[in-house]
């Protein structure tokens, strides 16, 4: 466990027709390469389940939608180069949205994550930016 994460997530979201993009801005501060994946969640998303006592336990919250990296292989997301102390990198990334999914309740969950000793990469830092919005620099 660590006391400060090793880089700041900034970003933006926009939900444009079935396109979410988020620009991601990312500071160092720890150097070494880093990698940024994106998650779409959708909150409020109804559907029965066994053993529900009550109905609200049908109501889902940060439901996977969509991964960026494309892939369950490879979770570590998109290069994004080596990032010196106190330097900075962005990324752009859009996630395609399909239809039935609630627009409105819609969030982007941005995982930056860099190597270990052992050289697989592991989260450094996660940020969850609204559907349209933005969210600042948080060190967690």
């Amino acid at each position: 466990w660590k006391i400060a994460a090793d880089a700041g997530i900034k970003a933006t979201s926009a939900i444009e027709g079935n396109s979410m993009v988020v620009d991601v801005e990312v500071t160092s501060k720890v150097e070494q390469n880093y990698h940024v994946a994106v998650w779409v969640l959708e909150d409020n998303i109804y559907g029965k389940q066994a053993n529900a006592y009550y109905d609200w336990m049908n109501t889902h919250h940060n439901a996977v939608r969509r991964i960026s990296a494309g892939s369950t292989d490879d979770l570590s997301g998109e290069d994004m180069g080596v990032i010196a102390v106190d330097g900075v990198a962005t990324k752009r990334i859009t996630a395609s949205l399909e239809s039935g999914w609630n627009k409105s309740n819609l969030k982007a969950l941005i995982i930056i994550s860099a190597p270990n000793k052992d050289g697989k990469y592991e989260v450094v830092n996660t940020a969850v930016c609204p559907g349209n919005g933005s969210v600042d620099y948080e060190y967690r």
